[in-house]
């Protein structure tokens, strides 16, 4: 008989100890996040915990050290990402999270456009999105995830 592996000699029984521990490991693991996101405490994007997303692009090129030094003066939870796209050159993509209500999360955008006209006034911004993932549709992404 043509046999490519040969006769299979693994010992199960005796790494029973290591794959028990394994498990044990997981299993605390899980538990351990499980509690962190039942407590608030896991860092998790707006798209579960609800939040305000702008995408917008300036005329001119802005450091994005001086672009998060504007917007967390008054956001300090805000992340701000530089968006590389050749359509839209000095893009950027700010996030804040958990606004109280959608209409809150509407003023927060409102509040970014302001923000970034008064602080760069001399340079054009332009709105390309405005996202406002409520609570409510954070609380249902979350139950349908787990």
């Amino acid at each position: 008989m043509f046999s490519l592996i040969g006769v299979p000699n693994i010992d199960f029984i005796g790494k029973r100890k290591i794959s028990f521990m394994v498990s044990a490991l997981l299993v605390v693991v899980g538990i351990i996040g499980f509690i962190m996101v039942s407590l608030g405490k896991a860092n998790i994007g707006i798209d579960f915990a609800g939040g305000v997303m702008v995408q917008g692009h300036f005329s001119q090129p802005v450091g994005i050290d001086q672009l998060r030094d504007a917007i967390r003066t008054e956001f300090p939870d805000a992340q701000v990402n530089e968006v590389r796209d050749f359509s839209f050159p000095n893009a950027f993509i700010i996030k804040t999270k958990r606004p109280g209500t959608d209409a809150e999360g509407s003023q927060r955008a409102k509040r970014i456009e302001e923000i970034l006209g008064t602080q760069f006034s001399g340079n054009q911004f332009t709105l390309d999105s405005e996202s406002v993932i409520g609570p409510a549709v954070g609380e249902k992404l979350r139950r349908d995830a787990g």
